[in-house]
């Protein structure tokens, strides 16, 4: 079978995105709280990639190791326990108790990110090659339908639940379609080990959902078993037990407890609705109608069949699979209680961000939208086992900001986990004193969380000391791997520096348009793929563009992106927060998607005139590795201040060209 050049650079890249997203998802579902630094695993693969371009084959042949690194990455993976130990002091990580000897997070992430990184460029070397035999433009156009394709099975995959076995068996099948007739036996006994082990991992009552793997055990006390123990990617993570506070904790009550003499509660809306204990648990009180929010389907459906008080098939209980904030945002019901149940994911809402599934929920202009569904004596109720006991002080402060009133604070602090109940709104001012518990010391040094700058996991802008010690060790070396994956051969001037910095603009383009969909449309992992996807039809249109159309100078596209530029930084994000779904969505895309798009016109236009397709295309990748550190700086600026830094990337690609703005094609 002899595949056509073109047929081969398409169906690498189709390859090589889908087993780069496919590999983010399996190393964070079985690494222990590698969930919270996917970013990180995503940076090894953009490494990666980039090295497998610039290593020329002559050097020697990586595409063969692939297998044999796969395998022996699934074999370290599946027959180790890491578990990463996290510092806390700084930024809240929603840890079970502390496990024996956790391997240091300075070690396990370098660890990964140079396996996973050597794994990728093994896969991508051909990639290189095949750029470099086609005509730039219809390379790169080649290469984004290869992606777009990549998504669109990947999407499919994670739609229907499939396992990783699918996913890393599709992944091989398409390397041995890729070495048609030259592959070894060796690589076939790899690719049946990789099949092998994977196969072992599904043992038990294993589910894969769009964002977790989901293991279930029974939970038994006393020897007798009265639920289901629920974990996800390796953590305890939720109890379907029945309502009883025996079962639950005293927690799960209290804001029952303390309405309930004084108030029927009719409408509760419950945000992490998750197995459906807080929902058994309202019901248990009464409460005539239930609305359940629970953003993973597979957990909802797990809660709807299993829980042994089956409070989702109770005619009281309406259930929506959706984003907390967006449901928030289409409801116009009224609500007595609204309650954040336990809403903590572990993980976060892309790999190209540091923003978890949950973030958007912990705004000052979230809890304002609560107090809008609430009815005029409703009540706003948190609880959780929130580990930190500044971080109970920050959601108080951020409360007392927004409802002008100081939230009832209730905390057993004698507990190692810190359960606390936060409850505030105008029903709360009917409560007889002998309710309220006593006055909560409040911190105002702590930063509140805005829809701009959503860490509410952080005590105050800043880039936690955990991740400046990763950055230390990461960057010299993905400076080591370049240099040595360049060669002497090819001297020190063959890199494209103009490619790099618009790698790294373009990297903090799709991570601020990600985060920012996030928030108008929900933090769900389907919005997540389509906003990639449209992402690179931009890219595909722009390049469609430049290969009909001669634009003889770069300076009018220069022009576009900085005006598009400056509209994204000029209108606040809340004026595009419009009731009618439709007119949201297109103003939203025309304003958030120009920059990328204009972008994408002046990379093809560069990107036309190049001699070295791979080593632009690797320097672009490279570059994207450098915006992917460059992405934790929203965490001291906000997103709408990345603006900045995406604008200066650019800049700098412009004077790094060679001729500038003024190049005629």
């Amino acid at each position: 079978m002899n595949l056509s050049l073109p047929f081969r650079l398409f169906f690498l890249s189709l390859l090589l995105l889908f087993f780069e997203l496919a590999l983010i998802r399996w190393i964070a579902a079985n690494v222990y709280y590698v969930g919270y630094f996917t970013n990180f695993v995503l940076m090894s693969c953009l490494l990666g990639i980039g090295i497998g371009c610039l290593v020329r084959v002559e050097r020697g042949d990586l595409f063969r190791w692939f297998p044999l690194g796969l395998a022996g990455v699934v074999a370290v993976v599946q027959s180790f326990t890491f578990e990463a130990g996290i510092p806390m002091q700084e930024e809240l990580h929603f840890q079970a108790t502390a496990r024996a000897n956790p391997v240091p997070l300075w070690i396990l992430i370098p660890l990964l990110f140079l396996s996973l990184g050597g794994l990728m460029a093994c896969l991508a070397q051909p990639l290189g090659g095949l750029l470099k035999a086609l005509p730039p433009l219809r390379a790169y156009t080649l290469n984004i339908l290869g992606s777009l394709a990549g998504i669109l099975v990947y999407t499919a995959l994670a739609f229907v639940g499939a396992p990783p076995i699918i996913w890393f068996g599709l992944s091989l099948g398409g390397f041995f379609v890729l070495c048609w007739k030259r592959w070894r036996i060796d690589q076939g006994v790899a690719a049946v080990a990789i099949l092998a082990f994977l196969g072992l991992e599904q043992a038990g009552d294993v589910y894969w959902s769009p964002y977790y793997k989901i293991r279930l055990s029974p939970h038994v006390r006393a020897g007798t078993s009265v639920g289901w123990d629920l974990q996800v990617n390796g953590v305890g993570h939720q109890v379907l037990v029945p309502p009883g506070p025996e079962w639950t904790g005293k927690m799960y009550h209290t804001p029952y407890q303390v309405l309930g003499t004084e108030k029927r509660l009719e409408d509760v809306l419950i945000i992490g609705a998750g197995g459906g204990s807080d929902v058994a648990v309202a019901l248990s009180y009464g409460v005539r109608r239930v609305d359940a929010v629970e953003i993973d389907p597979v957990i909802l459906d797990l809660g709807s069949k299993l829980h042994p008080s089956l409070p989702y098939q109770d005619p009281r209980v309406e259930v929506a699979v959706d984003d907390g904030r967006a449901f928030l945002r289409k409801t116009e019901k009224k609500y007595d209680l609204v309650l954040f149940a336990l809403p903590d994911s572990l993980t976060l809402a892309s790999s190209y961000t540091s923003l978890r599934l949950e973030n958007f929920l912990f705004t000052r202009e979230c809890f304002q939208a609560v107090r809008e569904r609430l009815k005029p004596d409703g009540v706003f109720a948190l609880y959780n086992y929130y580990r930190e006991y500044w971080y109970i002080q920050k959601l108080a402060k951020m409360l007392e900001e927004v409802f002008r009133q100081k939230p009832l604070v209730y905390v057993w602090g004698q507990e190692e986990l810190l359960p606390a109940v936060l409850m505030v709104g105008p029903g709360m001012d009917r409560l007889p004193p002998d309710v309220r518990p006593g006055a909560f010391r409040e911190d105002a040094s702590l930063a509140s969380a805005t829809d701009d700058w959503p860490f509410t996991y952080l005590q105050r802008p800043a880039i936690p000391a955990q991740y400046l010690a990763l950055f230390g060790m990461l960057i010299p070396i993905s400076l080591a791997a370049v240099w040595a994956a360049r060669g002497r051969e090819r001297g020190p001037a063959v890199f494209s520096w103009h490619f790099f910095f618009m790698g790294a603009g373009f990297f903090l383009l799709e991570a601020k348009s990600l985060v920012q969909f996030a928030l108008l449309f929900g933090s769900t992992w389907l919005v997540n793929a389509l906003v990639f996807f449209a992402i690179l039809l931009a890219v595909l249109l722009a390049n469609g563009i430049v290969s009909k159309v001669r634009i003889s100078r770069a300076w009018p596209l220069g022009t576009a992106l900085a005006l598009s530029l400056a509209l994204n930084y000029f209108i606040p994000l809340e004026r595009l927060l419009l009731g009618n779904w439709l007119l949201r969505y297109l103003l939203a895309s025309a304003i958030l998607f120009s920059p990328i798009f204009f972008a994408n016109l002046l990379f093809s236009r560069f990107f036309s005139e190049t001699r070295d397709a791979d080593v632009g295309f690797a320097s672009n990748l490279l570059g994207a590795l450098a915006g992917g550190f460059f992405e934790y700086v929203s965490l001291v600026l906000g997103y709408r201040h990345l603006t900045l830094v995406v604008a200066l990337f650019y800049a700098l690609a412009i004077m790094a060209h060679p001729a500038g703005m003024s190049h005629d094609g």
